[in-house]
């Protein structure tokens, strides 16, 4: 039986805001790291959604880019082509969370686009979802050119309004790895020249079998649902130490 390119990723995510107030934390986290070939042919079908009727994980395209009557590798590409002219040119790779019990609420989920070697990142697009708003934003972001070796940063602008303890006028500066056997990520928020914030995930690598992924859900049995209470509890602290408050803007219209 040939081995999945899919996988499950488990570490911790951590936020560090250093301006006005500082502020710190880091949660245990599983991710999935869906093959999007993988997921349109049915092949993980019964590690995603189970084989029995209460299984704790699902998968629903509707929740992800695009129109929920096309594929997602078909919305991905048309995201990228409308973004950079080109088309897709090898498999195309999510980390994300699926629905837990019936719960789904994903702040990013991160779609790595391969070269046609399946050895190189290409280009990086980046769906963010906000909350209580529910809405989503998406970011595409190419590799730039000169780059070489499994990391590389790309600097744009904040286009999207997630938390209200930060205001809109910031840039971000993302690092990435190409995923392996580790996966670290680190994003920074950028404003008048200062670093105020920084975010990432520290994650080890492991394989999608039935076996992996019934261990992975005994310890993480309802991610979705902790990710919604950790945001609203960090918010709460927040709000306690007096952090200034931003209200929504505008509704969001720009897409990257």
């Amino acid at each position: 039986m040939t081995q999945l390119q899919s996988a499950l990723y488990t570490g911790k995510v951590y936020h560090r805001r250093l301006q006005p107030t500082e502020h710190a934390f880091s949660y245990r986290v599983l991710f999935w790291y869906i093959d999007l070939a993988e997921l349109e042919s049915g092949q993980l079908n019964a590690l995603l959604n189970g084989r029995r009727w209460w299984s704790p994980t699902r998968f629903h395209r509707k929740h992800y880019l695009g129109d929920a009557n096309e594929s997602l590798l078909r919305a991905v590409e048309r995201a990228v082509m409308a973004h950079t002219g080109q088309p897709l040119c090898g498999p195309v790779r999510m980390l994300t969370q699926p629905t837990y019990w019936g719960y789904h609420f994903n702040p990013v989920s991160i779609y790595f686009c391969f070269d046609e070697t399946g050895a190189r990142v290409e280009t990086v697009v980046a769906e963010v979802t906000n909350t209580p708003w529910g809405e989503r934003h998406t970011y595409v972001l190419p590799r730039p050119s000169h780059t070489k070796g499994h990391h590389w940063s790309v600097d744009f602008d904040k286009a999207f309004h997630v938390s209200p303890f930060m205001p809109l006028d910031q840039s971000y500066r993302w690092h990435f790895q190409e995923p392996g056997a580790v996966l670290a990520n680190r994003l920074t928020n950028q404003m008048a020249g200062e670093t105020v914030f920084e975010a990432g995930m520290q994650l080890h690598r492991h394989p999608l079998t039935a076996h992996e992924r019934s261990r992975q859900l005994r310890r993480a049995p309802a991610m979705t649902v902790k990710t919604t209470a950790a945001i609203y509890f960090e918010a709460l602290r927040l709000a306690l130490k007096r952090v200034p408050f931003y209200s929504h803007p505008q509704p969001n219209t720009r897409s990257h």
